[in-house]
C-alpha cells in the first residue's frame, strides 16, 4: 500500500502530527520504537503562560494557549480518553522587587487572560514559603503524555497504521514520486523521532541541543491547592506530586543521579515548609534546540522529507499550534513561521555539504 505520510516517532510530536493528518483524512504509517524514557513519557506536560525568572508571557503565548486548549480537548472527545488537566499555576514572588513590578502590571490588559489574581501577602503560609505573595496564573495546567500517547498509539493500531520498528535513515530511498523505506512507499516521510534526530544523516547539520532532565516524585504531607512554582515546580499527579526539573547539558545518558537529586531537594525545600517522602526518580533527554524554537520544515535537497521536531521543553504548548500550522503548510502551501521554520539554518546545511 501507498501512504501519504509516513511518520517516524510516535512522542509528542508525531503524535499530534498523526492526529491532524488523520483527522484530513491522508492515508498515514506511524513508525516507532518505544522507549521508556523518552522526553514525552517522561515530562510533567506542563503548559504556563507566564515563565521564566522574569515572570512574563510566554512566546506567542496568545497564539499557543487558544490553540493548545482547542486541540487537546477535542483529542479527548476523539480519542475517548482524559489527559488534558486545566488546574491554576501559583508562583510565589521571589521578592519585593517582583511583587511591585507585577503591582505595576496590574493595570495592563496584556495580562487579563492569563492572571487569576495577585496577592501581597503570603497566600498559604502553612506549606510555603511566600511571605511576599505571588499570583495566580490561569489557563494553565498540565498534560497526563503517557495518556495521550498511549491513545494516540491505540488509535492507531485500531486503524492498522502503526509499525513497532527502529528506524534506520539510511534506508531511505528517494524515488521521484515520493520515498520508500524498506516495504513501504509514501509521498512524504516526516521525522518526529526526538532527540534521535541529532544522528541523523538526513538533519544532523540542524544546531540541536539536546538537554537532560530529571523528575523526583514525593508523597507530600498534606494536599496542595494548585501548581506550585518557583525554582522548582510542584504538580499534584496520581496522588503524588512531582518536582521539576533539572537542565543538564553535558550528561547525555538516562542515568537518575544525587546530583540532580540534591538539586531537586534544595529548590523544593527553599519553597515548601511541610515534611515530604521521596518516592522515586527519572531521567529523560529533551530534543531541544540552540535558539529555543523548533526544527520544522523539509530537507533544502530531498524535499520529499520533512522535519517536525525540536519542541523541548513546552512542547504541550508548542505541538497544537505548530502541528496545525505545519499540516497546513504541506497540504496547502502556506507559510510556516519564520522562526521555526529551518530555512533559517541553510546556511549550516551548505557548510556541512562541503565539511
Amino acid at each position: 500500500m501507498r501512504y501519504d505520510y509516513i511518520i517516524v516517532g510516535q512522542g509528542l510530536a508525531g503524535s499530534c502530527i498523526a492526529m491532524r493528518l488523520m483527522e484530513l483524512n491522508k492515508r498515514i504509517l506511524v513508525i516507532d520504537k518505544p522507549h521508556a524514557n523518552s522526553s514525552s513519557k517522561v515530562a510533567a506536560g506542563l503548559f504556563n503562560p507566564i515563565t521564566g525568572r522574569k515572570m512574563v508571557k510566554t512566546w506567542k503565548c496568545d497564539q499557543l494557549f487558544p490553540a493548545l486548549r482547542s486541540f487537546y480537548e477535542r483529542m479527548e472527545v476523539v480519542l475517548d480518553a482524559q489527559f488534558f488537566h486545566n488546574i491554576n499555576i501559583y508562583r510565589p514572588f521571589s521578592d519585593l522587587e517582583q511583587q511591585n513590578e507585577w503591582m505595576g502590571r496590574s493595570s495592563s490588559n496584556e495580562y487579563i487572560e492569563y492572571v487569576e489574581s495577585i496577592n501581597h501577602s503570603s497566600k498559604y503560609p502553612s506549606q510555603l514559603n511566600d511571605e511576599n505573595g505571588g499570583i495566580v496564573i490561569k489557563n494553565a495546567g498540565y498534560v497526563n503524555l503517557p495518556v495521550f500517547i498511549e491513545s494516540v498509539k491505540n488509535k492507531l493500531l485500531e486503524e492498522k497504521v502503526y509499525v513497532e520498528s527502529s528506524f534506520d535513515d539510511a534506508e531511505i530511498e528517494h524515488l521521484e514520486n515520493g520515498v520508500r523505506y524498506e516495504a513501504y512507499h509514501c509521498d512524504k516521510l516526516i521525522i518526529c523521532n526526538g532527540e534521535s534526530m541529532a544522528d541523523s544523516s538526513l538533519f544532523g547539520w540542524l544546531p540541536h541541543s539536546l538537554v537532560k532532565g530529571e523528575i523526583i516524585d514525593v508523597q507530600l504531607s498534606e494536599n496542595q491547592q494548585m501548581i506550585y512554582n518557583r525554582g522548582v515546580f510542584m504538580l499534584p499527579k496520581n496522588g503524588r506530586c512531582r518536582i521539576g526539573a533539572t537542565y543538564e547539558i553535558y550528561d547525555r545518558t538516562y542515568n537518575e543521579t544525587e546530583k540532580a537529586r540534591k538539586a531537586l531537594v534544595t529548590k523544593l525545600e527553599a519553597l515548601y515548609k511541610l515534611p515530604y517522602e521521596i518516592i522515586s526518580q527519572v531521567a529523560g533527554i529533551r530534543p531541544a534546540t540552540k535558539d529555543r524554537r523548533p526544527f520544522i520544515g523539509t530537507h533544502p535537497k530531498h524535499t520529499n522529507i520533512g522535519i517536525f521536531n525540536g519542541l523541548g521543553a513546552k512542547g504541550v504548548s508548542l505541538a497544537p499550534y505548530f502541528s496545525d500550522q505545519y499540516v497546513q503548510f504541506l497540504e496547502r502551501g502556506s507559510d510556516l513561521d519564520k522562526e521555526v521554520d529551518i530555512n533559517r539554518y541553510n546556511s549550516l546545511y551548505l557548510d556541512s555539504l562541503v565539511n
